[in-house]
């Protein structure tokens, strides 16, 4: 599915992230680094962790698709406050309308007991439960579900907990070409059995909104390099997730749409950028300045030159 939607569009190959996923998730909804409102890494959501929520005064992409008459809907890994600040209505208050998420790392709830990839914890527009199922799949179903009845004009923000420790094998029918991935099969094995579920849900999800697909635009993105314990030559052994090798931050971004003209960009770009090339297409200006750059010209003409001189 992924590759099928870099065919349709643009593959950006020069594309930041974080090094982990919290400040990544940020710069995708803000447009702004995490240094400027204090997140420089994961939120630790364990009991006796230092307390955050994203700052009310920070815009998001929904309360900026708001303004111009959209409605919003914010599924999957939220991870940008913690237990002790509401968290189950924490979309809510930065600006989208309907929500279906999980907290952050699905085997750290918000209560004491186990959870994971099989039965998490969800807050379903600020009513919390664990759900059974295989998580990327009830994801998927919130998406499509969601998607059915939001009013157009809409903005989802669909944010897989997948592909993430801890490592597993997902259901058979999710991972059709890794369908001879064992469970004592490495955990590099298992990681990209992971991935194949997550593209398989994906294509589910985008086969439900087939019949606006001609005005809908699509981003696909990641927030952080391949975690350590699961890289693949020829990426070296240590520049993986949590590093600020290139590793651990260079990230996929794929974006389809009306008017795009498809190929690959080598632009220096990062995730900040997504923000802006989203007031782009709904003519909104943002609030505040802004880190990222649009991709607009890219979009036009993947061989455009670089907006940036250097890669921050």
């Amino acid at each position: 599915t992924v590759d099928t939607l870099a065919a349709q569009g643009v593959r950006f190959d020069r594309t930041w992230g974080a090094v982990s996923c919290s400040p990544a998730r940020a710069q995708l909804l803000t447009g702004r680094f995490g240094r400027r409102y204090g997140l420089g890494s994961i939120i630790y959501q364990q009991p006796g962790s230092d307390s955050y929520d994203l700052p009310a005064k920070e815009q998001t992409l929904a309360e900026l698709a708001r303004e111009r008459g959209y409605h919003s809907a914010f599924i999957g890994k939220w991870h940008l406050t913690t237990y002790d600040r509401d968290w189950q209505d924490a979309p809510g208050r930065h600006g989208f309308d309907r929500y279906r998420f999980t907290a952050g790392n699905l085997q750290v709830p918000s209560v004491l007991r186990p959870a994971g990839y099989f039965e998490h914890e969800r807050s379903d527009n600020g009513q919390v439960g664990f759900v059974e199922g295989y998580v990327t799949e009830v994801q998927s179903d919130d998406a499509i579900e969601e998607l059915a009845s939001l009013p157009e004009p809409w903005l989802m923000v669909l944010a897989y907990n997948a592909a993430h420790e801890p490592f597993h094998l997902p259901p058979a029918r999710l991972r059709p070409q890794l369908h001879d991935v064992t469970p004592g099969s490495p955990d590099a094995a298992k990681y990209r059995a992971m991935v194949e579920a997550m593209d398989h849900e994906l294509a589910r999800v985008l086969a439900s909104i087939d019949d606006v697909r001609d005005h809908t635009y699509v981003v696909f993105a990641a927030d952080n390099g391949t975690p350590l314990q699961v890289l693949l030559e020829p990426t070296p052994p240590d520049q993986g997730k949590a590093t600020f090798q290139e590793g651990g931050l260079q990230v996929p971004l794929v974006v389809t749409g009306p008017g795009i003209e498809p190929g690959v960009s080598q632009a220096l770009t990062q995730l900040t950028d997504i923000f802006p090339t989203v007031a782009g297409w709904i003519g909104a200006t943002p609030a505040a300045t802004l880190d990222g750059v649009p991709l607009q010209p890219f979009l036009a003409d993947p061989d455009a030159p670089d907006t940036r001189t250097f890669q921050y």
